[in-house]
């Protein structure tokens, strides 16, 4: 049994958990997939939710609100209030052949209930969506490389607080160094990876590079081949599918540069939000069968879940060239752009390009180049379970 571990059904680490958990049902493995319960989750096969008691939602709040006020560019969360214990998830199965994957634990678990479960004997899994887990806090540590020693005195944190991320990593120190050979690491990026690698938490143990699973689409793909090919464009629609459109992450900035840039010249382009469609009852559906474009003009990001969808979908994408997003492009269809003070002039010229030459989209070989990824994924993960277990 594979239980998989996410705060939230949605985000990032929720949505690729649970594609991931439904892939490896299909795969006539045993999954089961767990997440605090909100209203807006419908428990599918396999799936369960985490009902929080008055206490754990009191502190979790608490928690939650504190680490948003601590967080400024960076997103910051430096403590987790346990919502399920380990007595509790030792049911799903024994430690001879159940293992925890944990995608996002915050509010979910915490390291106490993690080393309960490491004593038991039990086999643990984390996939890396981001740096939290060998930063002691901090999500993306963009320049600074103090995870590579012990996050003393953090740079983005008021004095008061900057000792937190060092008493995280030398707890998480303790623990995992003891139970090192009940814990393997996924990247789902080589730029991860590397910095895995590198970290004082996770230098010693087992990192593997897997891309995320998203197979779950790739049934939808073929459908859009009569909106691209031989479809002369006029005008395009490039499609932002943040859901934070002003995440200074998510380049927020840079965005915001784009739209004045292309009213200023009149480019006819328009630029459409996936977090508009939503909140105008639309659906993600409707949102990539608008588009001809994705643009993602991220400051850092790890893997993006949207880029692998718009892979499966045949939508080629416009990306700077930051953190694993690099590996994800291929430049007979996608473009890249350098992360600098002019990224947005470039994103420009890259549209107006596009209007001019009108290159010819080739949805089956966008497909192509992804489908053996997807398969791949699933039986290199499915490898990790065997050997652990």
């Amino acid at each position: 049994m594979i239980v998989h571990l996410s705060t939230s059904h949605t985000g990032g680490a929720g949505i690729a958990a649970r594609r991931l958990h439904r892939q490896l049902l299909l795969n006539g493995v045993k999954s089961q997939f767990v997440s605090i319960a909100k209203p807006a989750y419908n428990v599918g096969k396999g799936e369960s939710r985490v009902v929080r008691s008055l206490r754990s939602r009191i502190f979790g709040g608490i928690n939650a609100r504190f680490s948003k006020k601590l967080s400024g560019v960076i997103y910051m969360t430096l403590m987790s209030v346990a919502s399920v214990k380990a007595s509790k998830l030792k049911e799903f199965g024994s430690p001879h052949n159940t293992i925890f994957h944990i995608h996002n634990w915050f509010n979910l678990i915490n390291l106490k209930e993690l080393r309960k479960l490491l004593s038991l004997g039990y086999k643990v899994v984390f996939t890396l969506h981001d740096q939290r887990l060998f930063t002691g806090g901090c999500h993306y540590s963009l320049d600074c490389s103090k995870f590579e020693v012990d996050c003393n005195r953090c740079p983005f944190l008021p004095s008061q607080f900057n000792f937190i991320p060092k008493l995280n990593l030398n707890r998480a120190n303790k623990v995992f160094s003891r139970y090192s050979s009940q814990i393997e690491i996924i990247a789902p990026s080589s730029w991860i990876q590397k910095l895995a690698r590198t970290s004082s938490l996770l230098k010693n143990l087992k990192i593997h590079r897997v891309a995320n699973v998203h197979g779950e689409l790739k049934s939808e793909g073929y459908s859009r081949e009569k909106k691209h090919e031989n479809n002369r464009k006029d005008k395009i629609f490039i499609g932002v599918a943040s859901v934070e459109k002003n995440s200074f992450l998510k380049g927020g900035l840079i965005l915001t540069k784009v739209e004045k840039l292309l009213i200023q010249k009149k480019v006819n382009a328009e630029i459409v939000y996936l977090s508009d469609i939503l909140n105008s009852s639309g659906t993600t559906k409707t949102f990539w069968s608008l588009i001809d474009y994705l643009l993602v003009p991220s400051v850092l990001d790890n893997s993006p879940n949207v880029i692998h969808e718009a892979k499966i979908l045949g939508i080629p994408v416009i990306a700077t060239k930051v953190g694993g997003i690099g590996e994800l492009l291929n430049l007979n269809f996608d473009y890249s752009v350098e992360l600098n003070e002019n990224a947005h002039n470039t994103i420009v010229r890259v549209i107006e390009k596009i209007l001019l030459e009108n290159p010819k989209i080739n949805t089956r070989q966008i497909i192509s180049t992804y489908e053996d990824c997807v398969f791949k994924s699933v039986e290199d993960i499915k490898n990790i379970y065997t050997n652990l277990l």
